[in-house]
């Protein structure tokens, strides 16, 4: 059985990204059951939303040399197996409302809507070309204008889990869909 859009979008998503998540979901996948948007959709679900503890695996990635020149980490929690095919059916639904759309001026973290089985997300610098395009109409159209545009680099350590809760919560408002409860 070749395996369906979901589990397609858990694994590209991590298989130029992150190897540990990637050969886990291609062992996860070796069960043929395991490959179906259903077993996304429900026995994933459950069992991450069953689950007493997170399965995320503490790593450290390079993010740069700081100024007294030590190597600067960001931390990241990779999913196991469960986690990232329950997130890729969460984002999958998401997708199809406009309240979880990103807006004109955001070029990151896309949601794949469709068919579309490159990953959970836009590629990224589809994303990043398209911005570079937008600059370049705007500097182009107003000569002796002055052009800002931010790249938020340290932003995201810096949103509260209670704001993002916040955030999540009124999108599923206004995308009338039921939060999943845990």
């Amino acid at each position: 059985m070749r395996p369906q859009l979901l589990a397609l979008r858990a694994t590209n998503q991590y298989r130029t990204r992150d190897i540990m998540a990637y050969l886990g979901l291609r062992y996860y996948f070796a069960n043929l059951c395991a490959g179906r948007d259903r077993w996304a959709e429900e026995v994933s679900l459950h069992l991450v939303m069953s689950r007493s503890r997170s399965a995320y695996f503490h790593s450290l990635h390079f993010k740069d040399i700081r100024t007294d020149g030590q190597v600067g980490y960001r931390d990241i929690f990779l999913p196991g197996p469960n986690e990232s095919f329950a997130e890729a059916a969460l984002l999958a639904e998401c997708s199809r409302h406009a309240a979880f759309r990103s807006p004109d001026f955001v070029f990151s973290y896309r949601l794949a809507e469709g068919e579309d089985s490159q990953g959970v997300y836009k590629p990224y610098f589809s994303g990043l070309q398209e911005r570079h395009k937008k600059i370049a109409v705007v500097c182009k159209a107003d000569a002796g204008q002055v052009v800002r545009y931010t790249d938020i680099k340290r932003f995201y350590p810096n949103i509260s889990g209670e704001l993002a809760i916040r955030a999540w919560l009124k999108a599923c408002d206004v995308a009338q869909m039921a939060p999943p409860v845990s």
